[in-house]
């Protein structure tokens, strides 16, 4: 137990005692008269005929698990899911001139245009006349630029502090194969991996593409990407190659190496890779070519869906515009004024967290706290940069469209590119994930918390909210803020270089025998029949959620006694948080789900998020009376405390 916790403890258990034990003094009684005693949160989920030692998620959620239903084909229905359905619809309505226009050629896209088929022919009659595959792959750079679809693609990652080109092997032909219903790989969306924890960013194992050796020629391992970076201006020395095994990218799930494609690709014959680069080409016309089109089709057996076509398109390429839109019509200016106040009250009581540890040393203490003053906070929406917002006034079809796209959207990237990653962290995150996601980001590349603004909008923050209920949503700000300082998050100084915070030696030790603890206690959870949790996997994610959820409560507390809550009134309060922690949570969910999450999830399930966070929480023990016999009880030196 921290020095902080030891004496909270003390403070609440002596006010408690006086409260229960000795008569109220006048003083006492205008202290009280001046708080207000809030109602239990969501009282009617709550199952009273459930222990909150046994299981305090279902002691506060199982009435609410009892009487809700599954609908037909789901898996899972919960608080996240009901207010990312609220935004979404909200989204729905967003629209400017562009997407207007987008939409009417989409409506028309089998007009054929003459304009349209000029464009195609001369771009292919270029690649044919190409002499070696290094002028085909200069001209896979040139045409990039110049805003059509290739079998590279690039992304904006921070990389050592530093906004990067990443390459990246094109997923797809992002036209056919969105044109059909079959735009989706297993049933997998850009929405639903945001929903299960399972964001469109790698873990950033890259390679450069320039090696160390940069003067020996024979070290050229991608002469196609620096051939490519020459064409496009920018510098090959600071750009990468993506290596991940299984990498989630946009809507697709590569089973092999990333990095493998790219080589498979550097490796063609003049004639194959020319074949490759005119059939990317060819595929910018199906959409307005009829016969094109139904020799796709023939083979797939599928339908047309314009629709399809356009959500692709939006996830592709159109997040940062539409987020712009989204920002313009729903998020006020006090959004960003009161997120940013919430973010720093939590940094603080973080500060406060690691000043009173008992563990580290001062010289870890100070490097903890020197990156915690650098971590740059993007709240609710960035500095829009209005160049980078699409513009079609000037075109004439869906092809003029999708080009004009892409090529905005690759000017953002190679514009980036070279600055100091926590400058333009947030931009990037939107060209990823829409600004409605019930989402928040840490990026520990750029030391930068990127938290999206649903978190600080109705319904979830509503006005009535009681303190309890809104620190328990600060949970979120906390878990992000932690993750700067996770098992993963040590690791990088406050640039965002490859540099351990923790200075000495026993401190990392110390801090990884913790991180094992907690690993280990969540691998001893039985989460069905004969499965369970992988803590190992999971790790980095709790630790952020133990921290998170530590972090809030002292914050809430330190902010009730200074309205002069004491007593029971200040633990009734304390109460009111753990529940309405609970309720962040809200999910019902099946057997599939918990296989599914337990096999490919970085994040706990939620009823292991909120039961496994109080089981280590001191105060939780007292708040809830539990005892020894409790199935959740852990004896005092097995919680783990890290933050």
């Amino acid at each position: 137990m921290s020095l902080s916790n030891r004496a909270l403890t003390a403070i609440i258990t002596v006010c408690g005692f006086l409260s229960l034990y000795t008569s109220c003094t006048d003083h006492d009684d205008n202290i009280q008269e001046q708080v207000k005693i809030n109602p239990v949160p969501h009282k009617e989920y709550i199952n009273d005929s459930i222990q909150p030692g046994d299981d305090f998620y279902m002691y506060c959620l199982g009435t609410w698990w009892d009487n809700t239903e599954l609908a037909q084909g789901e898996n899972r229905t919960g608080f996240v899911d009901e207010m990312q359905d609220h935004f979404d619809s909200l989204a729905q309505y967003v629209d400017d001139e562009n997407i207007t226009k987008l939409k009417g050629h989409l409506e028309d896209f089998f007009t054929n245009t003459e304009s349209d088929q000029r464009i195609v022919n001369d771009a292919i009659e270029r690649v044919r006349s190409a002499q070696t595959k290094q002028d085909l792959w200069n001209l896979m750079g040139t045409l990039i630029k110049e805003g059509f679809q290739m079998p590279v693609r690039i992304w904006s990652l921070a990389i050592q502090g530093t906004t990067s080109i990443c390459f990246i092997p094109a997923c797809h032909h992002d036209v056919s194969s969105s044109i059909t219903e079959s735009a989706q790989s297993d049933g997998i969306t850009q929405n639903t991996l945001s929903r299960n924890g399972l964001l469109p960013f790698p873990t950033r194992n890259v390679e450069p593409i320039v090696g160390s050796n940069t003067k020996a020629v024979s070290y050229r391992k991608w002469p196609m990407l620096i051939d490519i970076c020459h064409s496009l201006d920018i510098d090959p020395a600071g750009c990468y190659v993506l290596t991940e095994q299984d990498t989630i990218i946009a809507i697709d799930i590569f089973h092999v190496s990333t990095a493998r494609k790219l080589e498979e690709l550097q490796e063609l014959s003049k004639e194959a890779l020319t074949d490759t680069i005119i059939s990317y080409l060819k595929d910018n016309l199906l959409l307005c070519d009829r016969d094109y089109q139904e020799q796709v089709l023939a083979q797939s057996g599928k339908t047309l869906s314009s629709d399809a076509v356009y959500q692709d398109i939006k996830e592709s390429y159109l997040t940062y515009h539409m987020s712009y839109l989204f920002a313009q019509k729903y998020c006020t200016p006090d959004i960003k004024v009161k997120g940013q106040e919430y973010v720093d009250e939590l940094m603080e009581s973080f500060a406060e967290r690691v000043n009173a540890n008992d563990w580290l040393t001062d010289a870890s203490k100070a490097s903890i706290i020197e990156k915690l003053n650098a971590m740059t906070s993007h709240i609710a929406y960035p500095e829009w940069i209005p160049q980078y917002l699409i513009d079609l006034s000037q075109t004439r079809s869906i092809l003029e469209d999708l080009i004009q796209i892409r090529k905005k959207h690759a000017e953002m990237m190679f514009d980036m590119a070279g600055t100091p990653a926590n400058l333009y962290s947030f931009q990037s995150f939107l060209t990823m994930l829409p600004i409605q996601s019930v989402n928040a980001y840490n990026d520990p590349y750029a030391n930068a918390i990127d938290i999206l603004p649903v978190w600080f909008m109705e319904p979830i923050m509503k006005q009535e909210l009681t303190d309890a209920q809104r620190y328990a949503i600060f949970c979120v700000l906390g878990h992000e803020i932690t993750h700067g300082f996770d098992d993963f998050g040590i690791r990088f100084d406050k640039t965002g270089k490859r540099t351990d915070i923790i200075i000495l030696n026993q401190d990392s030790l110390e801090f990884n025998r913790r991180a094992q603890m907690l690993s280990d206690y969540h691998s001893t959870i039985q989460v069905l029949p004969g499965i369970y949790a992988n803590g190992n996997h999971t790790t980095t994610e709790d630790i952020a959620d133990l921290g998170g959820t530590e972090m809030a409560f002292q914050a809430l507390t330190k902010t009730l006694k200074k309205k002069g809550y004491s007593g029971e009134a200040l633990k009734q309060e304390q109460r009111n948080f753990f529940i309405a922690y609970a309720n962040l949570w809200r999910l019902k969910y099946n057997d599939e789900y918990i296989r599914t999450r337990v096999k490919n999830d970085i994040h706990s399930l939620p009823r292991e998020r909120v039961n496994c966070v109080v089981a280590n929480m001191d105060i939780w023990y007292e708040l809830f009376d539990i005892k020894p016999h409790n199935k959740l009880y852990r004896s005092p030196s097995e919680r783990i405390h890290i933050w």
